[in-house]
C-alpha cells in the first residue's frame, strides 16, 4: 500500500537545505531524501531505489515524520529492544572500577569481563566499556610480582577518584610489563 506524505512547504524548505548542505551528515540527507520524494508521490520502491535504502528503513522514516517532523529526523532513536535503554548508574560504574582494582575473584588469578559482569549484574559490554573509558585493564595476579599489588592497593586505598584509579591501573601496568621485559632481557645479557 502506498501512502503519500504531505509535506509543509517549510518544511520542504528545511529539507532541501539539509539535502544540499554539505557538512549535513550523510545519515541525515540520506532521511530528508525519503521525506521529500514521499512528499511528491514517489512509491516505496522508487524512493529506496533513488536514495539507495532498503524498503523498512524508508518506512521507518516516513513513520518518524509523521510523529515530530523535522527534528524527528534529525534524532537516533536506534533499532532493537534494547534502542534508548538509559545509561547505568555512577554507583553501577563506581562499583565496576572498585572490584577491578581492589577485589580478587574467588578461584581467579583475575577478574574477566564475563565474571564481574555476572557479579554486578550487568552485561559482559558494559564491563567492558567502563574499563575502556577509565583505562582499565583487569591484572594477573600470578604474573604481576607482589609488591605491585601491594602498591596498586595502598593507591587505591588513598583514592578512589576515577582518574587516580586510572592512574594507578596504567603505572601497575607499566610496572608489571618493565617486570616482564627484565626477567627476558636478564638471562640473555649473563651469557656471553
Amino acid at each position: 500500500m502506498e501512502a503519500c506524505l504531505y509535506v509543509a512547504p517549510s518544511d520542504r524548505t528545511v529539507l532541501e537545505r539539509l539535502i544540499v548542505n554539505g557538512k549535513t551528515p550523510q545519515k541525515l540527507a540520506v532521511r530528508a531524501r525519503i521525506v521529500l520524494f514521499s512528499g511528491r508521490g514517489f512509491g516505496t520502491m522508487a524512493i529506496a531505489r533513488e536514495a539507495r535504502v532498503s524498503k523498512p528503513t524508508v518506512w521507518r522514516w516516513q513513520e518518524a515524520y509523521l510523529e515530530g517532523g523535522v527534528e524527528r529526523l534529525r534524532k537516533d532513536k536506534g533499532k532493537g529492544p534494547k534502542a534508548g535503554k538509559p545509561r547505568i548508574s555512577n554507583a553501577v560504574r563506581l562499583k565496576i572500577v572498585t572490584m577491578t582494582a581492589k577485589e580478587k575473584p574467588a578461584n581467579a588469578t583475575h577478574w574477566s569481563a564475563r565474571m564481574l559482569a555476572k557479579k554486578v549484574g550487568v552485561g559482559h559490554t558494559t564491563v567492558q566499556r567502563v574499563w575502556k573509558e577509565h583505562g582499565l585493564k583487569p591484572i594477573s595476579r600470578a604474573r604481576s610480582s607482589s609488591r605491585t599489588i601491594r602498591n596498586l592497593q595502598r593507591k587505591c586505598r588513598i583514592s578512589l577518584g576515577f582518574i587516580s584509579i586510572r592512574r594507578t591501573m596504567r603505572w601497575c601496568y607499566r610496572l608489571t610489563k618493565r617486570a616482564r621485559y627484565k626477567r627476558l632481557i636478564a638471562p640473555s645479557r649473563a651469557c656471553p
